[in-house]
């Protein structure tokens, strides 16, 4: 239970800034969205595949939105661990590579169709330098 509110604590407050109103739409959806991928881990023990389904549903809304990616595949990953444990080989392989691709292909989707001014592309310059140069040597 102690996971599930810090992971939704979390999620919320390391997406929100210090000059988004508590009561703005923007919070709102927010703080929803953190407790859609936050509180379903209470449940993980009693029903992992169910929860796992939930959490990474949720995180991958969550990163299309341009929410805290972090914060989200760290819930990811404590969901798909009682999955390893608790079901057989192959679901738990089906897990894996079902939440490894959800959440690799929505934060892809994000920075390359959503907002591809987010996306770097090499300049010259950038191919020209190295690492020693990069760090003031």
């Amino acid at each position: 239970m102690a996971t599930a509110a810090a992971l939704t604590a979390l999620v919320a407050y390391s997406t929100l800034d210090l000059t988004t109103g508590p009561t703005s739409a923007r919070a709102i959806l927010v703080w929803l969205l953190a407790l859609a991928v936050g509180l379903p881990l209470a449940l993980r023990r009693r029903w992992p595949v169910p929860v796992l389904g939930i959490v990474l549903g949720s995180a991958i809304v969550t990163v299309l939105l341009g929410l805290s990616i972090t914060a989200t595949g760290l819930a990811v990953a404590i969901a798909l661990y009682p999955v390893a444990l608790l079901a057989g080989r192959r679901c738990a392989a089906l897990a894996l590579v079902s939440a490894l691709l959800g959440v690799t292909l929505a934060a892809v989707l994000r920075a390359a169709v959503l907002a591809p001014h987010l996306v770097v592309e090499p300049g010259p310059e950038s191919l020209e330098s190295n690492l020693l140069s990069s760090l003031g040597f």
